[in-house]
């Protein structure tokens, strides 16, 4: 049990380095870019990889990711983006939503308990379909949530900005993981061994 805790521990401080460190980066290479190329003033990015980020981690670890989301993207908003206090707690709710509410709505139809993730190697349609799938949802879930905090902008632009922004950045995320596929396969056995039959475990594992 104590090994589990200890596990569980260190597996939501890797999520919470991983989805705040994205942030960083959005912050500091990316949207600079973006201010040069269109201007301040908005909200939203053409290129939002932490929305990728966290498709994926939703999509491999299920639930259990939900701790590590919550605290990296409350600090991610309150205190790195400066967000008032309110917005960055509807901020924070939304884009947890915005991942688990498609993530259950799947799991429903394939028959599985809601919070369990999304890797498993038995569903007849592929992992790669059901990703894009995800992707989907949580796009336009993310989209209508977040237009609805800033609705204050009366910007027509702002919800497209949204789901152009979050679908480059988990066609990005996704082709870096694909890459380095096999090692993330590896963490996650090791991270949630009961979110793997031990035959899947095996042929992961080599």
């Amino acid at each position: 049990m104590a090994k589990m805790i200890a596990l569980n521990l260190r597996t939501q401080f890797v999520l919470f380095v991983l989805m705040l460190g994205t942030l960083y980066i959005q912050m500091l290479v990316i949207n600079p870019i973006e201010v040069d190329l269109f201007g301040s003033g908005s909200k939203g990015s053409y290129l939002f990889l932490p929305h990728g980020v966290k498709v994926l981690i939703g999509y491999v670890f299920g639930i259990i990711a939900l701790p590590a989301m919550i605290i990296a993207r409350f600090i991610g908003l309150y205190v790195t983006m400066g967000w008032p206090m309110t917005e960055a707690v509807y901020g924070t709710v939304a884009g947890v939503i915005a991942i688990y509410l498609p993530l259950a709505v799947m799991n429903f139809l394939f028959e599985r308990p809601w919070h369990k993730p999304l890797v498993a190697f038995d569903q007849p349609i592929g992992q790669f379909r059901i990703f894009v799938i995800l992707v989907v949802m949580t796009i336009f879930a993310n989209a209508a949530l977040h237009s609805s905090l800033f609705h204050y902008e009366a910007s027509f632009h702002l919800p497209f900005r949204y789901l152009i922004g979050d679908t480059l950045g988990a066609v990005v995320v996704f082709l870096i993981a694909l890459k380095y596929r096999a090692v993330i396969q590896r963490w996650c056995v090791a991270a949630c061994p009961n979110n793997f039959s031990t035959s899947d475990a095996k042929k992961i594992n080599g």
